[in-house]
């Protein structure tokens, strides 16, 4: 019985792993202290046929539309970034190895939010995915 059931989760762990498809995974809500630090866990994914020299990526707070000028968190080509996260944002995971992990430190209000992420691999090959984390900063 436990075969059974564990069956389906065991092909559907290794569709996730073998990509395919542009998608991306991370917890929809995630909470932290004002005054310290949080980690949001991000994994991505992108067709098979790509295969780019280097993955880059950029983290948006509040808009996935780069059109809209959203505050840039984290950006993997420059260390340009919005003032309100200067020397607070910082990439954990490897864009390689499709670990689109971010970490904030020195959390206050103003960073609470939503937190997108794009993929870019070159030419047209980017991708802002609509899954997001809403980070709430807890006083």
């Amino acid at each position: 019985m436990i075969f059974l059931t564990a069956l389906p989760l065991f092909w559907i762990m290794i569709a996730a792993s073998r990509g395919g498809h542009w998608g991306a995974w991370m917890p929809s809500s995630i909470s932290a202290f004002e005054g310290t630090c949080v980690s949001i866990p991000c994994r991505f994914d992108f067709p098979d046929e790509l295969r780019p020299a280097v993955v880059h990526g950029v983290w948006y707070f509040n808009s996935p539309y780069p059109k809209n000028y959203p505050p840039v968190v984290f950006k993997s080509r420059t260390q340009v970034v919005h003032e309100s996260f200067q020397g607070r944002s910082r990439l954990l995971g490897d864009l390689g190895l499709r670990n689109c992990t971010l970490l904030l430190s020195n959390l206050s209000p103003e960073l609470g939010g939503k937190y997108y992420f794009r993929g870019d691999l070159g030419g047209y090959n980017q991708y802002t995915f609509s899954e997001h984390s809403v980070l709430d900063i807890i006083k």
